[in-house]
Parts: C-alpha cells; sequence; structure tokens
C-alpha cells in the first residue's frame, strides 16, 4: 500500500475501512503530500470509513488548516463517495487546543452541519471513532 516515512496507510476490505496513521509530524510539504496521498489510496479502494490518527501530530503548522479547508475537503468533497466518513482521532491536547481555538472550532462546527458528499468527526480516542465509523449509514 501507498504511503510515505510519516505516514502509513492500511486498507482493511472486511471493514470497508482505510486507515491513515502518521509516524511522526513532518513538515508541512510533506503533510500536503500526505492528505493527496490519503486520498488517492481512499478513491482507489473505494473506501466508505477514514479513520485518521492524528495523535504524533501534536500541532497544526501554520497554513494547513486554510489549506484544508480551501483545497483539499473541497476538493474531497467533490469526489468522494456518498456515505464517506471521516473520523479524526486526535491527541489530547490536540482537543484542547481546537476548544481554545474559536474560529477553528466555528469552522469545524460550520463543516459538520454542512450536507456534503462526506461525514466528518472528531475523536479523542479510537474505540468511539470506530464505533462512530462502523455504526450502520444514517446514524
Amino acid at each position: 500500500m501507498p504511503g510515505s516515512p510519516s505516514l502509513h496507510l492500511d486498507y482493511r476490505p472486511d471493514l470497508d475501512l482505510l486507515t491513515g496513521r502518521w509516524l511522526f509530524d513532518p513538515d508541512p510539504e510533506q503533510l500536503r503530500q500526505d492528505y493527496e496521498d490519503l486520498l488517492k489510496e481512499g478513491l482507489y479502494c473505494g473506501a466508505q470509513r477514514w479513520l485518521l490518527d492524528l495523535r504524533r501530530r501534536p500541532a497544526l503548522p501554520v497554513g494547513l488548516t486554510d489549506w484544508m479547508e480551501t483545497t483539499w475537503l473541497p476538493h474531497l468533497m467533490g469526489v468522494a463517495p456518498p456515505d464517506l466518513r471521516i473520523a479524526f482521532w486526535l491527541p489530547p491536547q490536540r482537543e484542547v487546543l481546537r476548544r481554545a481555538a474559536p474560529a477553528l472550532n466555528a469552522r469545524v462546527e460550520e463543516m459538520l452541519r454542512q450536507p456534503g458528499a462526506y461525514r466528518l468527526r472528531l475523536f479523542e480516542d479510537e474505540a468511539t471513532a470506530m464505533a462512530w465509523l462502523l455504526a450502520p449509514a444514517g446514524t
């Protein structure tokens, strides 16, 4: 399965689950490439469920949030399978930072309410993320 030194990708056809685990916090250019690779692999596999493990990436690089909002997520929305679910598994300190950043928090909440080609949620633990990913469609 493709990947990079910083991102391990694994597809489980029995669960229709693509997992992307960052092994360390790469530089911003590599991180953008990792997200592009993740998108390509997800589309290639046709995975309906994505678990993105961000625990080894404690901070968002400057400019990545804007790139995600203006480039990557809109592109994903245009090409994603109809019922795609994406679970972002955050490190505990990232959740604290997210809650402390009202502008980012408001943007994430807005994205969660938008109808579109995918559903996105943020999680602090894998069990809760997996339960949501594997729940029947429409829940």
